[in-house]
């Protein structure tokens, strides 16, 4: 055994316990793919886990509220479920240029799209995992990486020659809205389906996900909450998760929590603070599901986020889940592995740029 096998078996040992890279380290993830051809283009990841046949996208970008409030103009695309009988079906669909128009755009070099690359790509490495069968798909992002996953999500979902073994997972953080009404419906009928699950993280106080304020702009998924790691927010995460879904708030209620937060606004949408308010609930929960607090009252009502999601979406009546017992990963086991790649992706880059 050299000395680098010894080195590299031991490397979690140096990182505290709890930390990003640590749980990194300790998860079995590998990246296998990384796209960085030129500093304009959208920069991304793949990622893949041996044990559980995952596969994850991750996006890499970063945008502040002046830039949603300046470039909230949208583009129209063809609708991939164009086809599909649904209420709310639309042959086009628009998308926020800022997130939409440089994925999808045509290459000069390739006469591809990116979006199109990243569908082959992300096949051609789940294909060769799963040994020619089936693998389970996730993707995330934080920011505008949230946004592009949104996008992303929703064209690999509607793609039929991804064959995935469970429906596909996004999972974003400070994400903005990123596309219209017919767009919402079509994510829609991909969740009733059983062929999307969007898990949306929101900071409280977070503006970034309030944006753009324009009635044409719509949210999708189901939303989390996080609140603040002080008595009142850990009292609010020990009730339950603050889980909402297909709920758009009044623009008159979110302006006035535009203005009250907006000094804060940068703080609050940083990863970092993400990372530190889900570390108190993942290790909340943790505790309650080994049994550690036996005599919490909550412990017999402690649901996964794939158990939120039916709950809130009541997509059973669809999907036929409730009496199904095929295997499937656990949601949640899909929500920290995104979260550790967002967090560690953001650090790599940070460490690059600053090298």
């Amino acid at each position: 055994e050299s000395m680098f096998e010894r080195t590299f078996d031991k490397s979690h040992c140096y990182f505290e316990e709890g930390s990003s890279l640590r749980n990194l380290l300790e998860s079995g993830l590998e990246v296998v793919w990384f796209s960085d051809r030129h500093p304009d283009d959208i920069i991304y990841c793949i990622c893949v886990n041996r044990e559980t046949l995952t596969v994850t996208l991750v996006f890499r970008g970063q945008e502040g509220f002046t830039d949603l409030i300046k470039d909230s103009a949208m583009s129209q695309y063809s609708n991939p479920i164009g086809h599909a009988d649904y209420e709310g079906n639309s042959e086009f669909i628009n998308l926020r240029s800022a997130v939409s128009d440089e994925i999808m755009r045509v290459r000069r070099d390739t006469k591809k799209s990116t979006l199109y690359e990243i569908s082959r790509k992300v096949d051609e490495i789940g294909r060769e995992l799963a040994d020619g069968g089936k693998y389970h798909l996730s993707v995330t992002g934080h920011s505008l990486g949230g946004g592009l996953a949104t996008v992303a999500g929703f064209y690999l979902a509607s793609d039929d020659s991804l064959e995935l073994a469970s429906a596909l997972r996004v999972f974003t953080f400070s994400s903005s809205r990123v596309g219209c009404m017919a767009f919402h419906q079509g994510f829609k009928h991909l969740e009733e389906t059983g062929r999307l699950q969007h898990a949306r993280f929101t900071n409280s106080s977070d503006i970034i996900s309030s944006l753009p304020m324009l009635d044409s702009y719509h949210h999708v998924g189901m939303q989390i909450c996080l609140h603040k790691a002080n008595n009142a927010g850990r009292q609010r995460i020990r009730q339950s998760l603050d889980v909402r879904y297909n709920k758009n708030g009044s623009r008159l209620k979110e302006s006035y929590h535009f203005v009250m937060d907006i000094f804060s606004a940068m703080q609050v949408s940083r990863i970092s603070e993400y990372q530190h308010r889900m570390h108190f609930a993942r290790e909340y929960r943790l505790a309650l599901g080994d049994g550690v607090l036996r005599f919490d009252k909550k412990r017999n009502r402690l649901k996964t986020l794939n158990n939120y999601y039916l709950m809130k979406c009541r997509l059973s009546d669809f999907m036929g889940l409730a009496k199904e017992k095929t295997w499937m990963p656990s949601f949640l086991v899909f929500f920290f592995v995104s979260c550790l790649i967002s967090f560690e992706i953001a650090l790599l880059f940070k460490f690059v740029a600053t090298w």
